[in-house]
């Protein structure tokens, strides 16, 4: 049915409505001159709290203001939802505007994290099948690496001229130059998220940064994409791990030669986590010691 007119007026109203709202006290007593909290800790708080309004902003596009606040950001041109692919073949996005996209949920998830909401979740980059035709220049390093034109290079309209294709179209035999710039890009989105975790405001009590610390994995969802090859569907699969502040090695390759599940078991075992384990309760596991310091 439809929705009443009262309860939309309430989900606009809520929208408009700043968590900041429901702390507005606290923040003034925190920050003010009879705070308990040294001048730096005062600092960090209220730098906290301006980018959490910077980023409702950006993600709710909210047309009020604050002059004393940061600057409104500018409202997204995208749509989103059901809206975005109405018809299910794919959706046209200059590249610009996927990096936009991706760094606001970045760095909107780095903030939770850097202010001790979450300590738990997980970043998809591209999901759904990466039904997207990307078009645009992409540069790294002050360098072009490649210019994105996925339809026209892939002669195909639709989901047929989407980046997904460029992964069943790899080939040993050949240069593959469109799906290494597609993965390159990825890595460097991953990379911004990351560097967000190891800035100056995201030093903990032992001195090293959140990312240090942290135990983060970075891994592919399957092989190169010929799904036809069970055995080379997951022959390529890799999963990349932080040292999690000495746990486990890192710098170097390893063929573990060993079932996923047994990886991350080792790994929740490294974090001392002793009751949870992936995986049926019958079935025997074993330690994979050698991605341990």
């Amino acid at each position: 049915g439809a929705i009443a007119a009262s309860d939309t007026d309430a989900r606009e109203r809520h929208l408009k409505r700043s968590v900041l709202d429901s702390v507005v006290d606290q923040y003034k007593y925190y920050t003010g001159a009879n705070s308990p909290l040294g001048a730096a800790s005062r600092r960090r708080v209220a730098d906290h709290l301006d980018r959490i309004r910077e980023y409702e902003l950006r993600a709710f596009a909210v047309r009020d203001g604050d002059a004393g606040g940061p600057p409104l950001p500018p409202r997204s041109d995208l749509a989103h939802g059901g809206e975005a692919d109405p018809g299910g073949e794919g959706i046209d996005m200059r590249l610009d505007d996927l990096t936009t996209e991706w760094r606001l949920m970045a760095d909107l998830y780095a903030l939770a994290i850097k202010m001790d909401r979450v300590r738990f979740g997980a970043l998809t980059f591209l999901a759904a099948g990466e039904r997207l035709r990307v078009t645009g220049d992409y540069h790294y390093n002050g360098r072009k690496v490649f210019t994105f034109d996925d339809a026209r290079q892939l002669n195909a309209s639709g989901a047929a001229g989407c980046s997904h294709e460029w992964w069943h179209q790899f080939n040993e035999g050949k240069k593959n130059e469109a799906l290494r710039a597609h993965a390159h890009m990825k890595m460097r989105e991953v990379a911004y998220f990351l560097g967000r975790l190891d800035e100056k405001d995201a030093k903990e009590a032992n001195g090293r940064s959140i990312l240090e610390n942290s135990l983060i994995t970075i891994s592919t969802e399957s092989g190169d994409g010929r799904h036809s090859d069970a055995k080379r569907e997951l022959s390529g699969v890799f999963h990349a791990i932080t040292g999690a502040n000495g746990r486990f090695k890192t710098g170097q390759i390893m063929d573990v030669a060993a079932e996923g599940m047994d990886l991350y078991n080792t790994m929740l075992a490294g974090m001392e986590v002793a009751k949870d384990r992936l995986g049926p309760a019958d079935r025997d596991g074993r330690a994979i010691d050698g991605i341990r310091a």
